[in-house]
Formats: C-alpha cells, sequence, structure tokens
C-alpha cells in the first residue's frame, strides 16, 4: 500500500481547517476570535481544529468563577490558552476526516525512536504549512484584524518551547510577541543533563543507600546511573509494561524495582530487575490497581508496596511475595517510606494524613494530621518531611519530629513562594507539588512542584527559600539529592530532554 505524502496530508488539513473557521466566523459573527489552532497529540496521530473568542472566554471564566471564587480576570487570565477549555473545541471534527485518514495510513509508533522523530516532525510540517497557506490566502485577515488572532499548532501533552516554535512561524512577528511574553520563562539554577536523550518523561528518581547508584524510571524506560561517576550503566526500555513508576533500589544498588501501571485494564504490579545483568529477578502482576510507591527496606530485606486501592504491603525483597498487608485501609494512598533504622514505614494520604507503623509486626503505631503526598526521612530518622500540593490550600511542605509525632516547620513552599512561574496551556492547576528531599545533613529540603515544573531550595530551619531551579521542562515528577550533598536530582518530562537533570547546588553551602 503506497503511504500517503506529506502534502497530500497538507492539503487535506487546509481544506478542513478552511471550512471550520469559515463556519465559526459565520456562525459566531459577532464575537471576536483571538486564536484558532489545529490540535493534535503527541504523536501527531490525531488531527482537529479549536479556536475561541473573547467572548467565548468570559462565558468559561464566569463557569469556573461560579465554582471558585479566583476573579473573574484571574479565570480568564489562566483559561486563554488552555484549549481544552475553549468555546469551540474540537469544532467541524467531521471535516477533518480525510486528513484523519492519511494520517492513520501514514507510517506511526515506529521502532526506531529517530525514524518515529522524523515522522511526528514531517506532520507537525504539515499542520504548519496547511495554515500558512490559509494565511496567505487572508483566511484569518490582513493588516490590523490579522493582528488580533493568534494561529497554533498545539499539542494535548505539549512543551512550552515546541508551542513557541510553532506560533513563530505561523504568526506576524508582533503578533508572536504578545503571544509568547507570558510564557518565556528564564532558565534559572546551574544544572546540566544526564543520560540518553529524547526519552520524554521519567516519574520518579532514586538513590541506594550506600550511595553507589541513581535510578530513574519512565513510562517505558529504567535507567541507572553509577555513582559518584554519573555513568550510565542501565538503559532498560520495557514496551510490555505501561505506567512504570515510583523506582527504588537495594541498599546495596544491585537491585531495582519499580511499580507499573497498566492504563488499559488498571491492574499493576511491580518488577525488579538485576541491574548488572539486566535480567527480570521477579515479577508480580495482575495487581487490582496500579502500584503507586514502593521502597526497599534499610537492611534489603523487604519491599513495602502502596497500590491506588488503599492497600499497603509488606513483600519479601527476594521474590516479591506478600508477607503481610497492614490494616486500615486508606483511601488516596500516595508514598510509603521506611525510616533509615527500618524499624518505622510511613504512609500518606491525600485524605486521612500520615500513619506510622511498626515495619515489624505491621501494627500502626501513630498518626500525622497532615494531607501528604510525598514523604522524605531526614538520614538520621529525627525528621519526616510531608509535602502535599493536591488542593491549593494544602501546597505545603511540612517537618515533623517522628519521636514526639510533633510539627517542626510548615513552609509555604508553593503559593507563597518569592520564586514565581508562568502558567503556561493546560496549567489550570499550576504549582502542585511532586515531591520533597532532604539533603544528607537535614539542613536543606528541595521541594519540586509539578507543574510548570520548578524546585525551590530551603534551609527549612530557618524558613529562608535559598535557591530556584526552573529548567523549561513540562513538568517535574521526582526529586533526590545525591550522597555529595552538593547536587540534586530531578526527573521530569520533556521531548527532547535526558533522563533526568543535576541541579549543582553549592552555591546555597557557601
Amino acid at each position: 500500500m503506497k503511504i500517503p505524502s506529506t502534502a497530500a496530508l497538507q492539503s487535506a488539513i487546509a481544506e478542513a481547517a478552511r471550512k471550520v473557521f469559515t463556519e465559526l466566523r459565520a456562525a459566531h459573527a459577532k464575537e471576536t476570535f483571538y486564536a484558532f489552532a489545529l490540535y493534535t497529540n503527541t504523536e501527531a496521530s490525531s488531527i482537529s481544529a479549536t479556536a475561541n473568542t473573547e467572548e467565548g472566554l468570559i462565558r468559561r471564566a464566569r463557569e469556573y468563577e461560579a465554582r471558585e471564587k479566583r476573579g473573574l480576570q484571574e479565570h480568564a487570565r489562566t483559561l486563554r490558552w488552555n484549549p481544552a477549555d475553549w468555546a469551540y473545541h474540537c469544532a467541524g471534527e467531521e471535516h477533518f476526516e480525510e486528513a484523519q485518514d492519511i494520517l492513520d495510513a501514514r507510517p506511526g509508533d515506529l521502532d526506531d525512536d529517530d525514524d518515529n522523530d522524523k515522522e511526528i516532525e514531517a506532520r507537525l510540517a504539515a499542520f504548519i504549512a496547511a495554515l500558512k497557506s490559509l494565511d496567505k490566502e487572508g483566511l484569518f485577515g490582513r493588516g490590523k484584524a490579522r493582528e488580533g488572532v493568534v494561529l497554533l499548532v498545539m499539542m494535548g501533552d505539549q512543551e512550552i518551547k515546541l508551542l513557541l516554535r510553532c506560533a513563530q512561524q505561523l504568526n506576524p512577528s508582533k503578533v508572536y510577541k504578545r503571544f509568547s511574553e507570558p510564557f518565556l520563562r528564564t532558565d534559572a539554577g546551574r544544572f546540566k543533563g544526564l543520560g540518553s536523550r529524547k526519552v520524554y518523561e521519567t516519574v520518579g528518581v532514586a538513590v541506594s543507600r550506600n550511595g553507589k547508584v541513581l535510578a530513574a524510571a519512565g513510562d517505558e524506560y529504567l535507567f541507572a546511573f553509577s555513582l559518584p561517576a554519573k555513568r550510565e550503566i542501565l538503559k532498560l526500555k520495557v514496551d510490555s509494561l505501561l505506567g512504570l513508576r515510583a523506582p527504588t533500589l537495594s541498599p546495596d544498588g544491585a537491585l531495582v524495582a519499580a511499580g507499573w501501571q497498566n492504563l488499559q485494564d488498571e491492574t499493576g504490579g511491580i518488577r525488579c530487575w538485576d541491574i548488572a545483568s539486566r535480567k527480570t529477578v521477579w515479577d508480580i502482576g495482575g495487581q487490582e490497581s496500579g502500584i503507586v510507591s514502593v521502597d526497599f527496606s534499610p537492611d534489603g530485606a523487604s519491599l513495602a508496596s502502596a497500590s491506588e486501592d488503599g492497600i499497603i504491603c509488606i513483600r519479601d525483597a527476594r521474590n516479591g511475595e506478600p508477607v503481610r498487608k497492614l490494616s486500615g485501609q486508606m483511601d488516596w494512598l500516595q508514598c510509603v517510606r521506611f525510616s533509615p533504622d527500618g524499624r518505622i514505614l510511613a504512609s500518606s494520604d491525600r485524605r486521612k494524613g500520615v500513619w506510622l507503623w511498626d515495619a515489624q509486626s505491621g501494627k500502626r503505631t501513630g498518626e500525622i494530621a497532615e494531607p501528604g503526598d510525598y514523604l522524605a526521612f531526614s538520614l538520621d530518622g529525627k525528621w519526616l518531611a510531608v509535602a502535599s500540593g493536591f488542593a491549593e490550600k494544602e501546597r505545603v511542605a511540612s517537618i515533623w519530629d517522628v519521636t514526639r509525632r510533633k510539627l517542626v516547620k510548615r513552609l509555604q513552599a508553593v503559593a507563597k513562594s518569592r520564586f514565581q512561574v508562568v502558567s503556561g496551556p493546560d496549567d489550570y492547576e499550576d504549582c502542585q507539588v511532586s515531591g520533597v528531599a532532604f539533603s544528607p545533613d537535614g539542613n536543606l529540603l528541595a521541594v519540586e512542584r509539578s507543574w510548570p515544573g520548578s524546585v525551590v531550595l530551603w534551609d527549612w530551619k530557618q524558613e529562608r527559600e535559598l535557591l530556584w531551579m526552573n529548567p523549561n521542562y513540562e513538568c517535574l515528577g521526582g526529586v533526590v539529592f545525591l550522597p555529595d550533598g552538593k547536587t540534586v536530582a530531578v526527573a521530569g518530562r520533556s521531548m527532547d530532554g535526558p533522563p533526568l537533570l543535576l541541579w549543582d547546588v553549592s552555591k546555597a553551602l557557601k
């Protein structure tokens, strides 16, 4: 079967987009269109149109304001470039049937990553060329009228830099400048990439207790690096597993385990690999729900797991088999962590707070009344950091005295940070906390926020922000200090980026 050309794709998209915009303008002649875009996914394997007007924006802002009083203009500002909330999102889908047939006939999901990237780029080029041809016709107006409309190619999961690249190609310089100014963020902090590029996303990072291995996990990849050399010693693509996340290393750094979730049937499991041989040691699949967190005990004999259905399980680290399930199911279980001496297992819940368990008997020994998403013990076991950020009022990091179960400090680590980050598309619930880590000496605390992706370093005892890291990644999903105490490893999502970023925090130690 002959593969359709990109020229044919461009022609079909242009014809469909012309019909959609013409119909929208005729049906809403009294409204002011400020944006028209082609909308696709990260593989550029789907195609539709999306558009918005100033009037449509205000209508949607009023809907949000009725649910949450933040001010009409604040809602409008946040929603302006969020296509899923546009008044005419996916308008005229029937017109794109021919273009979609051509996309379906093009090669997709190629085994070679470079070939796959080239195909995606070819599709994006056709999308852009289609809009440029319509713009040349004058479909979107001329002169002052054209300056009021921003043309875009938007993805459901998109980095700012790709959005801006497409916008720059599609719009006059005045239009692009006005559009891009809110999104241009200055890189902050001294950081560099670690590992193979174009991984797209890692959602967890861990360091072995002996300080010799660093690991990261993403949807399909598992990575390991030797320390202090930072040499990549494992790059494993695991096609059979979906939603790979929450890596943990055995104390000696020989084994790495990660939870996974099959997003199609919502089952889950845990797999453990030997890093040196790259072979699977054991695999526990078919769990009733996805595994959200796993942690090796300090002696390496046990592995704790937490699942989305609220079950905490202590497993035999040799084979993954359950030794005991802890009683008292949690509602929104997020994280489990062993204390450095292995006596305590802490679990966090977005509703019920943090529960503390005797790791040997499995009995609950106490609780901390703090909704939690992410947990971190200081290396001496004295402090427990709880980071939460699912709801706006909970976007904090708190430090607790483990022995006395007493709150020591509460850091407004996001909402009141002096390091502000501009919101971008799909960032309506921006600034959600996504990770927390103590420095080896326990004096510093790194608090990570997912959207749109930054880390703030705190002298937590003095409640003082020291440094800010903003790598301009789409989002961040894991943070840990390296044993040198001068470097923070950060996991995140970037179309072109490596699996990890290493942030130099030595400036804060001077």
